[in-house]
This record gives structure tokens, sequence and C-alpha cells, in this order.
């Protein structure tokens, strides 16, 4: 059996715990999915431990975005296209998360689906849990659970499933 492992990305400590949200709410509902695994990161390497077992792996983080709504859900496909660099050089990672990516498959690590599932941001960030923040949360544990239960592709709102094809222009993932 394939395992899947969902990386909740972000900090408690930064009001940038919509990864963290997402796995702790997935965790509570999926029970006990088989091949399935939930994990937080904050430091942004501890993950890369874990890919030796992972067939499928599925980060969720929020982006920032000039050409999609705050408040909406991406997925992209990270073995078809790469990240922009960043906007800004400070991070809570250690390493960008394009970086991050590139190391695990120098390591050979890298696995055979790989996706990001992003909420864009607002401009202005809330250090405090907002109703919009409490249902992208939701609507993300729910279209990961409705894609893990039916190993189904990743498909948002809109009907991008697993890509969004070319990023456009002013699309970065903000960690």
């Amino acid at each position: 059996m394939m395992t899947t492992l969902v990386i909740g990305l972000g900090s408690h400590h930064t009001g940038d715990d919509f990864g963290w949200q997402v796995c702790a709410q997935l965790q509570r509902k999926s029970g006990h999915l088989p091949g399935v695994k939930c994990l937080c990161d904050s430091n942004g390497l501890t993950w890369l431990e874990h890919l030796n077992q992972c067939g499928r792996l599925i980060l969720v983080d929020s982006v920032l975005s000039d050409r999609h709504d705050a408040s909406s859900h991406i997925v992209l496909d990270l073995n078809r296209e790469t990240l922009p660099s960043q906007r800004n050089p400070v991070s809570n990672h250690q390493l960008p998360l394009q970086q991050q990516i590139d190391l695990a498959r120098t390591l050979g690590r890298w696995p055979a689906q790989a996706f990001l599932l992003g909420w864009v941001a607002p401009a202005v960030p809330s250090t405090t849990m907002t109703t919009d923040i409490e249902q992208a949360v939701f609507r993300a544990v729910e279209l990961l659970l409705t894609s893990l239960r039916t190993s189904a592709p990743l498909i948002t709102s809109d009907g991008s499933a697993g890509t969004l094809g070319q990023l456009p222009p002013g699309f970065c993932h903000k960690m």
C-alpha cells in the first residue's frame, strides 16, 4: 500500500499555522485512514526525514498570490512545477520550500506524487483564528479527506486537479 504523508508547514509562533490547523483537524476527522500519516513541521527540514516510505506527499501551507483571490485554495503538482522565487528573503523555514524540495530530490527521497495544497493568505496576515481561516481550514480538510478516501487527485473548487498549469506571475510560496 502506498503511504501518503500530509505535512502541515508553518508555525504557531508567527500566526502562520494554517498547515498545522489542517493537519490537526485531518487527524481528528480521518480516524485511522490506512496508509495516511500527518505531521506538522515548523523548522522546514524535519519533514524530509519522513520521505523514505512515502509514495504520495501533500504539503499544506499558506501562500501569497497577486493572481488568486485571498482565502482561495490552490493545488500545485510539485513534480511538474517549480515554485517561484520568494518575494521576501525573510522566512521562518530554514530553507525556502523549493530548496527543500531540491534537496529531497538530490538525496533520492522525493516521492512519485507530490502536491502543495495552498491557501492564499490575505496581504495582511492575522495572528488570530478568523472565520475566513476557519472556513479555509474546513474546506482544505474536506478536500484532503475526499482525495484520501477515494484515491482521487486533489481537486480545488475551481476544478484544477493537481496543477494550475503555468504558474502566473505574482504567485509565490510565502515562506
